[in-house]
């Protein structure tokens, strides 16, 4: 069958609904940890040389002046960037997430970065964001990530796909005979084809080589794929499921 691991994918990520998931090299925050607080500190890139920070909203206009009322910033607010504009960073080429880097060396780390949440009775809308401190992550160097709303298709093999969505998505993978897929329910940093990775992640899919096109839906708001061979061109398109409600 070519529709596969719902289930086993939803138990991976089902406690993302409860807010910030922390791994070793990363974290993934949610609309949750921002409600009822008026600031929240993003550890991955406090007190660090080097983190990256990938931000997937929704597109609805009515809830513009809700993200640009959530801005990152440091402790004593020397610049902010909104979630507007870390959501408009894309590679209009590749529609990658550009991600917005915080660099500060080695011999100068960053302050303490936040997010500070300025709207009335500190609400928040639906919203993912996935910190990651580099200073001892392998795998960025490989990584791409995506926006499920707006990926493009056509990857080099062997890179690690990363798909965001502040709403549940589907991603169709299509590979050749000498490609196997393995697919996570996490960012990058712990994609790894023998589940050698920091948090002991285990890989809830692999698709085996000649299976052709699969698809397979994701309840949560990450996945990676890792593809094993790194010649010619394997294919990943995603799409948000917009009409999957909180209670399914």
């Amino acid at each position: 069958s070519i529709r596969l691991a719902f289930i086993p994918i939803l138990l991976a990520i089902l406690n993302f609904s409860d807010g910030r998931v922390k791994f070793t090299h990363s974290s993934l925050y949610d609309e949750n940890d921002f409600v009822g607080k008026t600031r929240i500190e993003i550890e991955e890139c406090s007190n660090v040389a080097l983190c990256v920070i990938y931000v997937s909203i929704l597109s609805d206009q009515n809830l513009h002046d809700v993200y640009s009322n959530l801005q990152m910033s440091s402790e004593f607010r020397q610049w902010n960037m909104t979630l507007i504009q870390l959501n408009a960073m894309r590679n209009k080429t590749t529609k990658e997430i550009d991600p917005y880097f915080i660099v500060n060396g080695e011999d100068e780390p960053s302050g303490t970065t936040y997010f500070f949440n300025h709207n009335d009775k500190q609400i928040a809308a639906p919203l993912v964001i996935y910190a990651v401190n580099l200073d001892n992550e392998p795998n960025n160097a490989n990584a791409a990530v995506y926006d499920a709303g707006s990926i493009g298709e056509g990857f080099e093999k062997g890179k690690i796909v990363t798909i965001l969505n502040a709403h549940p998505f589907t991603a169709t993978i299509a590979a050749d005979a000498n490609t196997l897929g393995t697919v996570f329910a996490t960012g990058f940093d712990n994609a790894d084809p023998n589940d050698d990775n920091p948090d002991k992640c285990r890989h809830v899919m692999s698709m085996r080589p000649g299976l052709g096109v699969v698809t397979f839906q994701i309840n949560g708001p990450i996945a990676s794929i890792y593809f094993s061979d790194f010649q010619g061109l394997n294919h990943v398109s995603s799409s948000a499921i917009q009409q999957i409600s909180q209670e399914n």
